[in-house]
């Protein structure tokens, strides 16, 4: 196996002086009418793998392009792959084309410069073709090569990919890596195959990946040679991904940008197109070095003083943090993301979600840096300690195996406060309440708080909206996504959030009479029950939340509660203040059965609850 990128590519070649140590000569592979044409400013040449289920939104960004098109100063090329079966729209034709964009274009056969049949776009000497012909053709200060196409980071699991198939995520079909062909048996480009392309055809001043997941350390590490700006998202992207229309038009109408001036704009035009939301960065290529360095000498620190020197750990991961300071140009992201500075990690929590194909043989970072041995001396000897504690709290994405690094290094250097105790007690369930009429999937319903609550040291007045999930969690905060399926340590941390059973259940099934959410109000407290089942398994889930006045909170487990793990993943049960430090796991955590469970008990300090809330209280 080979190392995926997974991406979809923004390469800028930018060129006054076109060629990069190591680089080899441009050829010419291909002759067309721009053969001859002036030197441009900037020519953005886009690598179009529509062969699979993305043609259609292809399609749709191809028209973006143009909506601009190419002016004197900026010209546009796509190498476009089309399929059958996915979209019929200009012509429904099939094989592959190069087109040399102009305002107002559609992506018709009788519009492209020239047809080169069916090809490989997995193949890495298609890739090497495509931009040698495009800097031949259209010869410019500076190049700009956009691989279009799946993306997932350096490596996804088929588990994660059925959700996100199920769920009907962007990126469904990915496994590996990226331009996935599949006429030409789903062969995809790796990220040893996209580097080997780079040094073949001449480095880039930015490279961008429009593509989920790409934002990583490894990637950006494993193309440093061949470029000067990197744009890459450390999370996954829309259907739509980078809004070209606006892009092009900020590009033709400010030539004379810098790779970093137009890796900002991608940055920031992409954050508006979804309403201030989703996670995009840009970043300066030459630092990467610089920053391996100190990732290596963190991951040396740690391995040698994790359980002996808190202040040289602490200083070893602030040095990250500045490190990585440097190196992000601009980063941007949404509300659900708050733990997110630009740049995400391998690092698997448990041994049994890392894969062994991370190694010196596949990229070039975990060969470079002592960082794969950390993380073996993190499986074999770390569990329970501070920096285990700081891992399960920092930032996770989509795929919970990339982590943001400055998040994890933020964590090694605050200190939780101490603000419950918890005990398991004996099984404890009300079983009645009033029915809500709540029959949703991913959904939620909001209560008004019947009490002050004193939560994590404050008060929580009463009439605050709280939200409740039929994915069996409260939220505290108007902010957090109150239908999100997808539980993690890291998310609970992140959301105030009280969870007895979070996990992707649903109250509209049939596995149970009566699936609803009740809600019993008393004087002294509220009890919140859950009758439903998980969510494509179909296992009944009977679970309540009790909670009191005087800010204790529990939960009850009734019958069913078996094979609590849909898809893998075993319930997140307890509670968070969503400042990724001060969170509760109950001693349920994890836990795939809890059929008649002991109930469990978190109890405030009482020097920890401010009498009078501030500012008239949490909301």
């Amino acid at each position: 196996l080979r190392v995926i990128v997974g991406l979809l590519v923004f390469f800028v070649f930018c060129l006054e002086n076109p060629v990069f140590p190591g680089q080899n000569p441009i050829l010419n592979s291909a002759t067309d009418p721009g053969s001859g044409f002036r030197s441009a400013s900037w020519t953005v040449m886009v690598y179009l793998d529509g062969d699979n289920n993305l043609e259609g939104a292809g399609i749709d960004d191809f028209l973006e392009m143009a909506s601009t098109g190419s002016t004197s100063d900026v010209t546009i090329v796509v190498q476009m792959d089309r399929i059958d079966g996915f979209d019929s729209r200009y012509d429904d034709w099939t094989g592959t084309k190069r087109f040399h964009v102009t305002a107002g274009m559609t992506p018709t056969a009788a519009n492209a410069i020239m047809g080169i049949g069916e090809v490989n776009m997995g193949d890495p000497a298609t890739l090497v073709d495509f931009v040698n012909w495009g800097r031949v053709n259209y010869p410019a200060s500076h190049y700009a090569l956009i691989l279009w196409d799946h993306g997932g980071g350096w490596r996804k699991t088929k588990e994660q990919l059925w959700r996100e198939r199920n769920k009907g995520k962007k990126d469904e079909l990915v496994f590996k890596a990226v331009c996935w062909d599949e006429t030409n048996g789903n062969d995809c480009l790796y990220m040893a195959e996209v580097k080997s392309a780079l040094n073949s055809s001449g480095g880039a001043d930015l490279i961008g990946f429009d593509a989920c997941l790409m934002g990583m350390v490894e990637v950006a590490y494993e193309i440093k040679n061949y470029g000067q700006v990197m744009v890459g998202s450390e999370e996954v992207e829309p259907w739509y991904g980078w809004p070209y229309d606006a892009i092009m038009n900020d590009l033709t109408g400010n030539p004379s940008w810098t790779p970093s001036q137009l890796g900002s704009a991608i940055v920031d035009r992409y954050y508006e197109s979804y309403g201030n939301d989703y996670t995009q960065t840009a970043i300066d290529l030459s630092r990467m070095s610089t920053l391996a360095g100190t990732i290596s000498d963190f991951a040396q620190t740690m391995i040698d003083y994790w359980g002996s020197d808190e202040v040289a750990v602490n200083i070893a991961a602030q040095n990250v943090m500045a490190a990585i300071s440097d190196t992000v140009i601009i980063e941007k992201h949404g509300t659900w993301w708050p733990g997110a500075h630009g740049l995400a990690i391998y690092f698997p929590v448990s041994p049994y979600s890392f894969d062994p194909e991370y190694n010196g043989a596949i990229i070039d970072f975990p060969n470079d840096t002592l960082w794969e041995e950390f993380l073996q001396e993190f499986y074999n000897s770390m569990g329970g300690s501070r920096i285990h504690a700081a891992r399960i709290a920092s930032q996770e994405f989509l795929y919970p195996q990339h982590v943001d690094l400055y998040h994890f290094c933020e964590r090694l250097s605050v200190v939780p406060g101490d603000f419950y105790t918890e005990s398991p007690i004996s099984h404890q369930y009300a079983g009645s309440g009033t029915a809500q009429g709540f029959h949703h999937d991913d959904y939620f319903i909001t209560y008004s708080l019947p009490f002050d609550l004193p939560y994590f040291g404050a008060i929580i007045p009463v009439g605050t909206d709280i939200y409740i999930s039929s994915n069996g969690y409260v939220d505290l905060s108007a902010s957090s996504n109150h239908g999100d399926w997808d539980n993690t340590v890291s998310k609970l941390a992140a959301n105030k959030r009280i969870a007895p059973c979070w996990l992707d259940l649903r109250t509209d099934g049939t596995a149970q009479a009566g699936e609803d959410v009740y809600i019993t109000e008393n004087a002294g407290h509220l009890v919140i029950r859950w009758a439903a089942e998980t969510y494509g398994y179909a296992e009944p889930v009977n679970i309540e939340l009790v909670l009191y006045q005087d800010g204790r909170i529990q939960f009850n487990y009734n019958g069913g509660n078996a094979n609590l793990a849909p898809f893998g993943e075993p319930p997140t049960i307890g509670i968070s203040t969503g400042d990724y430090l001060n969170y509760y796991l109950s001693v349920h955590n994890g836990q795939t059965t809890l059929t008649n469970s002991d109930s469990d008990l978190f109890t405030p300090i009482p020097a920890a609850i401010n009498v009078t809330s501030p500012n008239g209280g949490e909301t």
